[in-house]
């Protein structure tokens, strides 16, 4: 048996101020910042395997640790500010959307830029860049360049 940890931060004010209604229950792809244990989490792996041959104690522990580190990294995600600040992707659109709600226009363009810079010369660009100016346009504030 194999198994993945995914680790989630759900913020209901930050749903709140790009206009989504606040899950009572989220589920983990509602969670705005999301990651895999190993990434911050030391001492473990990309996944969890259990075999007839498995030391399940010491699993156990092995899995406990990486918890407890894990926790306290997402213990530093104190609030929506927070999350937007740490979702650690410039293709995220509900970030743009939240940059845009919550006034920060120059993290909103900086965050285009960055994307532009790196995804810019991909033959779908054109398509992503649309994502942003659909995003900017909700907000009526343009980050996007037109062409």
């Amino acid at each position: 048996m194999r198994f993945y940890v995914n680790c989630g931060v759900y913020s209901a004010e930050f749903d709140r101020v790009i206009g989504r209604s606040p899950q009572e229950h989220p589920a983990e792809v509602d969670c705005q910042y999301r990651r895999r244990i190993e990434s911050i989490a030391a001492g473990i792996g990309p996944h969890v395997t259990v075999n007839a041959d498995t030391d399940v104690p010491a699993v156990a522990d092995q899995l406990c640790a990486a918890l407890t580190s894990a926790l306290a990294v997402m213990g530093q995600v104190r609030g929506s500010d927070d999350v937007a600040g740490s979702v650690g992707s410039d293709m995220d659109f509900d970030v743009l959307r939240y940059r845009l709600a919550t006034g920060d226009v120059s993290g909103a363009r900086e965050q285009y830029l960055r994307a532009r810079s790196r995804f810019g010369a991909e033959p779908r660009w054109s398509r992503l860049q649309e994502q942003f100016r659909r995003a900017a346009d909700s907000c009526a504030i343009a980050v996007v360049d037109r062409e």
